[in-house]
């Protein structure tokens, strides 16, 4: 007789990882004016998946949720524009410190050993702060599953 745990086990998994995250692209105004901007965090993340076709499959398909807290360092721009001179000027901005929030994702991976506790996939995630950071982003991804 299946009991809901034993079920519940076949095709969830917990996901736990510390993750970096770091990007810098400059704002681009057009005519050469830009401003420097960037994100970086680090974060400690748990995840819940659904893996609607079974775990401990030669290839895995899931989708997740979670959470996360983390310490993250923003500098970006407040205001941009042409002064009374019509020379280019922008007031920068700087944020930092503690930080929460959710994770949404999908990934699949494939079994790269026989008992199939080596993993190699990818993940594609969106996650959202208390400070209204949404983050897209994709990873590949080596996971050990004990």
């Amino acid at each position: 007789m299946n009991t809901l745990p034993s079920q519940l086990g076949r095709h969830a998994r917990l996901s736990s990882r510390v993750a970096l995250i770091t990007g810098s692209q400059p704002y681009d105004f057009g005519a050469g004016y830009t401003i420097p901007q960037s994100y970086r965090a680090v974060n400690l993340e748990q995840e819940l998946h659904w893996l609607p076709f079974g775990a401990n499959r030669t290839v895995e398909f899931g989708v997740g949720g979670g959470g996360f807290v983390g310490y993250a360092a923003q500098h970006g721009w407040l205001s941009a524009g042409f002064n009374s001179q019509q020379q280019f000027e922008y007031e920068p901005h700087r944020e930092r410190g503690l930080h929460v929030g959710y994770i949404i994702s999908i990934y699949a991976d494939a079994a790269l050993n026989p008992a199939r506790t080596w993993r190699l996939g990818g993940r594609l995630a969106l996650q959202n702060d208390t400070r209204a950071t949404i983050l897209p982003g994709a990873q590949v991804q080596l996971s050990r599953v004990w």
